[in-house]
């Protein structure tokens, strides 16, 4: 089993507040899953008006930082990575409920889960003219599983080789059924992944030089005809900038974190769609008290956490409330596993008393037995990083309701670099992270008591089987069977407390494009099926 260090896990939570500094244009009640029905922001009565927008001028355009690389095996800048999805393709590519859709892979077989052999496409070709082969793929994936931006969520394989010309084997250290839905990584030329730009197999081509930054239409590829457009511009700004140039129909569509740490609301009447990511906020929670240690009380903490609050009203509605471990937009999860009590704070109040809490000195909040007439008051040292308005207004409610129940709690706002000294030295009994979990849902380093995103080490060592089980699971009765039980044993042991999956956001002009369904693997998901008004541009 794969080891995370804590090392690559917090380059991973830097790369998502990295990530998240794009402007904002999220308002409440506006999610909207489904194509047919986006969200739309309209900060004035639209006129329709037949013919070309005001200021459109008939060019599909996308922002990129020129500054920063295309390249998807190192690349972290967001818009970049959004470009470069249209550059590279994979084996593999997550729908919305992240199952895995196959783009570069024929067919596969399995053996127990443990031994794969995929079958490349073949007459598949590449920017360079030449046609994808088995070792192309070996290459890549072996390329990805050394680098920290892919080494974390590859650590099942053990190892990859060709097998034939259009055969690629991969052989796991641990059976895990749901590999494809890792292998949605960029697959490139042999040999390319180090240079600026690597060669892949994507639908478009970059092309700089006087006239600007572009992506052209790749001539040889399978689905250029259906391509709604041959030439995609590019575009750097600020993001200052961004909103504005949105306004002036200078870039058509973009996509941001709307719960991160910008807000800013354009001036354009557009639409806003929606996408899940395996991005989770949780609470984590220290062992170093004796009273945490005792799963009861870290149980009546998770039911004092109110997620539809949160959601609705913290976040804007951009999140699904994640009462379970598992995203409710897993392909898998079942609402039915969750029954909450018929009453919440009578079933704390339970907990609270089995535990032998009681406020011994009437100052409205619980101390801990230490003897039989004995007891110590306790107070909970909370810590969430102060530059993200959003956390720490959730932080402020959690505290608030565990208050309520007689749960002395003090909340520590602190920047980033103190927050992440204060995990690293267990300085705290609760924190509020969040992390981007693989899309197979691996949560061993947020629940083993060695794992990278276990700072408390609340954890214990039987997680395993669970987790272990739920990633071999094959028929539909044993994936439901399994993961139900892992949902169950980690609500029952409450080792973290999940809050919220975020969402993320597509903007486009109001009925310029048709046909979008952004994923996480892509924004660009389904491209073939897109339509592009050019004339609203």
């Amino acid at each position: 089993m794969s080891k995370f260090s804590f090392r690559s896990a917090m380059a991973a939570a830097v790369a998502l507040a990295l990530a998240a500094t794009a402007a904002s244009g999220c308002r409440a009640g506006e999610v909207a899953p489904e194509e047919t029905s986006p969200a739309v922001f309209s900060p004035f009565e639209p006129t329709p008006t037949p013919g070309q927008s005001p200021g459109a001028d008939s060019r599909f355009t996308l922002r990129y930082d020129p500054d920063d690389t295309l390249n998807p095996f190192t690349g972290l800048n967001a818009d970049n990575m959004a470009v470069a999805s249209l550059m590279y393709e994979s084996l593999f590519a997550l729908d919305e409920s992240f199952s895995p859709v196959p783009v570069l892979c024929e067919s596969f077989t399995s053996e127990n889960s443990e031994a794969y052999v995929f079958t490349i496409k073949r007459g598949v070709l590449m920017s360079d003219g030449e046609e994808l082969t088995a070792a192309d793929v070996v290459y890549s994936l072996d390329r990805a599983r050394s680098l920290p931006k892919f080494s974390e969520r590859l650590g099942c394989i053990e190892s990859v080789s060709a097998s034939g010309d259009m055969e690629v084997s991969v052989a796991l250290n641990r059976a895990n059924n749901k590999l494809p839905s890792l292998l949605d990584i960029p697959i490139v030329r042999q040999n390319s992944a180090d240079g600026a730009m690597p060669v892949g197999s994507g639908p478009y081509t970059f092309s700089g030089g006087e006239g600007g930054a572009s992506l052209t239409a790749l001539p040889a590829h399978r689905e250029r005809a259906k391509l709604p457009v041959q030439v995609i511009y590019l575009l750097s700004c600020t993001d200052a900038e961004l909103v504005e140039l949105f306004a002036e129909y200078k870039v058509d569509m973009y996509r941001n974190d709307p719960t991160g740490l910008m807000s800013a609301e354009t001036r354009r009447d557009h639409e806003i769609r929606y996408y899940d990511t395996t991005t989770l906020q949780y609470l984590g929670f220290s062992a170093r008290l004796p009273v945490m240690r005792d799963a009861e009380l870290r149980r009546a903490i998770d039911l004092c956490v109110d997620r539809e609050h949160i959601v609705k009203d913290i976040m804007s509605g951009c999140a699904l409330p994640a009462p379970l471990i598992l995203s409710p937009a897993f392909y898998g999860y079942d609402s039915g596993w969750d029954a909450p009590p018929d009453d919440t704070f009578l079933e704390i109040s339970d907990m609270l008393s089995r535990l032998g809490l009681r406020d011994s000195n009437s100052d409205l909040f619980l101390e801990y037995p230490v003897s039989a007439s004995e007891y110590a008051p306790f107070s909970l040292d909370f810590i969430v990083n102060s530059e993200n308005r959003r956390k720490t207004e959730s932080a402020k409610s959690i505290c608030d309701a565990l208050r309520r129940v007689g749960l002395d709690v003090s909340l520590r706002l602190l920047p980033w670099d103190k927050f992440t000294k204060a995990l690293e030295d267990g300085d705290f009994d609760i924190y509020y992270g969040e992390t981007s979990l693989p899309a197979d849902f691996d949560v061993t380093a947020l629940v083993a008591r060695d794992g990278a995103l276990n700072f408390g080490g609340a954890g214990n060592d039987d997680y395993g089987e669970y987790i272990e089980a739920f990633l071999a699971s094959e028929s539909d009765t044993q994936k439901d069977v399994t993961a139900r039980h892992l949902c169950e044993k980690i609500k029952r042991d409450a080792v973290i407390a999940p809050i919220l999956y975020k969402q993320y956001a597509v903007h486009s002009g109001r009925n310029v494009i048709s046909g979008i369904r952004p994923t996480q693997t892509s924004i660009f998901f389904g491209l073939a099926d897109w339509k592009i008004e050019s004339n609203r541009l």
